[in-house]
């Protein structure tokens, strides 16, 4: 493979976090180094310090980062909530009339009001009473019969 196909890998691979697969290999090669090294003690515990406090400051910023995601979840929860509710109260507002058809439907109202004269109140009891079951009927009687007696 060509060093071009290679580099492209590792940035299709990486994406944004580019940096980090740098840093472990840097700090891999710094641990078989001292591992093989003959150095004193002395300067084999300042690189271990050293190590340790690289290995702190990647621990730290990878909090940082899923922190900062988190806050993105947490967002997009959000946005996705109120598009959810907006959607539910679009279908609503679509159910009901416009309001030229209101007016209309109110206009229409005034201009012929329903007869409420006392022939369609006797019709609207008549109907009642036929749909009304019998049973209903005798209710009344059954408890003035039950308190007298």
């Amino acid at each position: 493979m060509a060093d071009d196909e290679v580099i492209r890998r590792q940035l299709l691979i990486e994406g944004e976090s580019g940096g980090d697969d740098r840093r472990i290999n840097t700090l891999l090669k710094m641990f078989i180094k001292w591992c093989n090294s003959n150095s004193s003690e002395e300067e084999r515990s300042a690189d271990v310090i050293y190590v340790y406090l690289v290995c702190e400051l990647s621990i730290q910023e990878a909090h940082t980062k899923i922190t900062a995601c988190k806050q993105k979840v947490q967002e997009a929860k959000r946005v996705r909530k109120n598009r959810q509710e907006y959607d539910a109260l679009a279908k609503v507002i679509k159910t009901q009339p416009d309001r030229q058809e209101t007016m209309k439907k109110l206009e229409d109202l005034d201009k012929d009001p329903p007869c409420n004269s006392k022939q369609s109140l006797q019709q609207k009891l008549e109907d009642r009473k036929k749909t009304v079951p019998r049973s209903h009927q005798f209710y009344p009687r059954i408890t003035e019969n039950s308190r007298r007696g």
